[in-house]
């Protein structure tokens, strides 16, 4: 019977994706629309932020995640292997 394989990296890709997209987006709202804009102007940006938000957040965060969820689930595995023997 063959061990089965965890979906904690998965979910925790997921979890930090949806993390980085909100990061993201706030972070270029924050540095794309400045005050002295026009209406247009300013929505535009906001379109911008947001897609280069959804374009850098969501790999970024689900790679980190992802990664974070390997390395949490490898020192749980090494902890109970040590806590086998």
């Amino acid at each position: 019977m063959s061990k089965r394989q965890s979906d904690f990296p998965a979910h925790m890709g997921a979890l930090f994706a949806l993390i980085g997209l909100f990061i993201a987006i706030s972070l270029f709202n924050h540095h794309m629309v400045t005050p002295d804009m026009d209406v247009g102007d300013e929505q535009a940006a906001l379109t911008r932020a947001r897609m280069y938000g959804i374009l850098t957040g969501i790999p970024v965060g689900g790679t980190i995640g992802f990664w974070i969820g390997k390395l949490i689930q490898h020192l749980r595995n090494a902890k109970t292997k040590e806590q086998a023997q």
